[in-house]
């Protein structure tokens, strides 16, 4: 019994964990990406951000920009970050 009971309790987390994702991602797409030639986002805010690091190598991620620099605290990613979106509400729970 105690293994089925420890597997519904994954499921119900994974369910849990998913849902948020799926909400998170409708969020995402019904929001536009702002390329930083038309605007930032407010400072010391996390944002998600496309960084393009080629012209092969595109990557999203969260950064905040810090006095003008986009940084995850550690590093500078000035000369990458292209465009950047504001970051979804997280799931609050409730029903699907």
């Amino acid at each position: 019994m105690k293994i089925i009971s420890k597997a519904k309790e994954l499921q119900i987390y994974n369910e849990g964990y998913y849902d948020g994702y799926r909400v998170a991602l409708g969020e995402m797409n019904a929001k536009k990406w702002t390329p930083i030639s038309e605007g930032l986002p407010e400072e010391n805010k996390e944002a998600l951000v496309t960084a393009d690091f080629s012209d092969e190598e595109k990557k999203v991620g969260i950064l905040v920009l810090e006095k003008g620099k986009w940084t995850n605290g550690y590093l500078s990613y000035n000369d990458v970050v292209t465009a950047w979106m504001p970051l979804p509400e997280p799931f609050r729970g409730g029903k699907r």
